[in-house]
């Protein structure tokens, strides 16, 4: 009898120590999860803010645009006739047909402003 009960009792230990190990095991899984999820939300995070400063950048374009065009149509009710060296032709002639008909010539030909 005696010799068999620390055999029973190192049974016991081990298998106290293999459940210990499994939920140590656990936790470590749950806590790779939950990185894991950290690690999504910050990429998320990070898209979301790549996209706002993409918008802010196009606006700021817009609004850059704009004022450009205003000034060329200030110069030219005020001249009648302006000349721009533009980046893809050697020159855009822009006329005014009348205040509220604006048209620039280029290479590829007529666009309405």
């Amino acid at each position: 009898m005696l010799t068999c009960f620390p055999i029973r009792l190192r049974a016991y230990n081990n298998s106290k120590e293999r459940e210990r190990e499994r939920e140590r095991e656990r936790e470590r899984e749950r806590e790779r999860e939950r990185e894991r999820e950290r690690e999504r939300e910050r990429e998320r995070e990070g898209g979301r803010e790549y996209e706002r400063e993409r918008v802010r950048e196009r606006e700021k374009e817009i609004e850059r645009e704009e004022e450009e065009e205003k000034l060329i149509f200030k110069k030219i009710t005020e001249y009648g006739y302006y000349k721009i060296n533009g980046p893809l032709t050697s020159e855009i002639d822009i006329k005014i047909q009348s205040e509220e008909n604006l048209i620039y010539y280029n290479s590829y030909g007529l666009r309405a402003i």
